[in-house]
């Protein structure tokens, strides 16, 4: 399972840099995920991980501003983990709203924050933050997977 580490790897690399990630990545991760499955697996899991995957980026892809190469990469993973990646998408959004939340502590500061988050919620006013590689946390939630996995 450390395979699909190697397409993580340049996909962090091209996301910091260009800000997108190659599709020769993304469809390269999936198909190899899909022939790991057929082989090892089970596709039947892996395309319904896949089929949870979509169903819940539909949901959630615009409120985390995910963009295009980021649900490629996550839905490759996607095929790389099978059943467990309802677990994966769980803890990638968990670390990319942990960082979200501490950077804009960061920036605005503390009570700045608190008055943001009113004038969200009474007015739906939003204020953008740079954008921010989503690579990188795709990769950390598909480590926290793996590890989740050995414990269990």
């Amino acid at each position: 399972m450390l395979v699909p580490l190697i397409f993580l790897a340049p996909a962090c690399y091209f996301d910091y840099k260009e800000q997108r990630i190659p599709n020769e990545i993304t469809y390269t991760m999936f198909v190899s995920g899909l022939i790991m499955q057929a082989i090892f697996g089970s596709l039947k899991e892996a395309f319904a991980g896949i089929l949870i995957l979509v169903v819940l980026l539909s949901f959630l892809g615009k409120v985390f501003q995910l963009g295009g190469g980021d649900i490629k990469l996550i839905i490759g993973c996607g095929a790389w983990l099978g059943k467990t990646s309802p677990y994966f998408l769980f803890f990638t959004l968990l670390f990319l709203l942990i960082y979200n939340c501490i950077a804009l502590l960061r920036k605005l500061g503390y009570r700045t924050v608190l008055s943001k988050i009113m004038q969200e919620m009474l007015y739906g006013y939003t204020e953008s933050l740079n954008s921010v590689p989503g690579a990188f946390f795709i990769a950390a939630g598909f480590v926290a997977t793996l590890l989740y996995e050995c414990i269990l």
